[in-house]
């Protein structure tokens, strides 16, 4: 079975980082709700968006009480400081334009009292990996030279790196994590970039396997 994060690292620090008791969150990006989960609480109120309409059923069916919604954020609106956090989950560096970002990041200001972002790290495994379909180092770059612009729009509270670990039981279940069950050609193709990006053979799909991962926080 997968598992991301098996050690707790990132909830521990999520919770250091911000008290999400009784509060309301605005979370961008959020996916089939990995972070959403990590940070509800009993008393929190969350409304969670993403682009993607099927990892929005995802976690609709995983997590009820949490309002997702199928949507980008320029096509919101909000009253200013409606939220007290606005949280981009992982979200920001797919925008790839660098006005986008910026714009993102200043609609965020106007809708929460403060805003955390949640970023990959350029050097950790997990990056590689995800380098060899698309040019993730660049637009993960892209946001950090945003995100050192905004601080001069808006003050960095706190910045903080973590390092925790993406641990599979076998190679398949990656690619299932990836492709699901597809054996189109083009995805075979990317099986093998993987295995060579690996240095494994076909035959060695059933070892285990440990990818370690880098994650920056920025709490503004």
């Amino acid at each position: 079975m997968r598992q991301f994060d098996s050690a707790g690292v990132e909830e521990r620090l999520l919770s250091e980082l911000y008290d999400f008791h009784d509060k309301l969150i605005l979370e961008i990006g959020c996916g089939t709700g990995r972070l959403t989960k990590m940070i509800k609480r009993d008393s929190t109120a969350i409304i969670a968006v993403d682009q993607d309409a099927s990892r929005v059923s995802i976690a609709r069916q995983n997590l009820p009480g949490v309002v997702f919604l199928k949507a980008t954020l320029p096509e919101l609106s909000f009253p200013a400081y409606a939220f007290d956090l606005v949280l981009f989950s992982m979200s920001l560096h797919h925008m790839e334009d660098e006005d986008k970002i910026l714009a993102a990041l200043q609609t965020a200001a106007s809708f929460g009292k403060e805003v955390l972002v949640v970023e990959p790290s350029i050097d950790s495994d997990v990056t590689a990996l995800v380098n060899l379909f698309g040019p993730e180092t660049a637009i993960i770059c892209s946001a950090k030279r945003v995100l050192a612009y905004f601080q001069k729009q808006l003050r960095l509270r706190r910045k903080v790196t973590i390092e925790t670990q993406w641990k599979f039981d076998c190679l398949l279940e990656l690619f299932d994590y990836f492709w699901g069950k597809n054996d189109s050609q083009e995805v075979m193709e990317n099986r093998n970039q993987v295995r060579r990006f690996l240095g494994r053979t076909e035959k060695e799909d059933s070892n285990p396997l440990i990818l370690v991962d880098k994650i920056n926080y920025y709490l503004f």
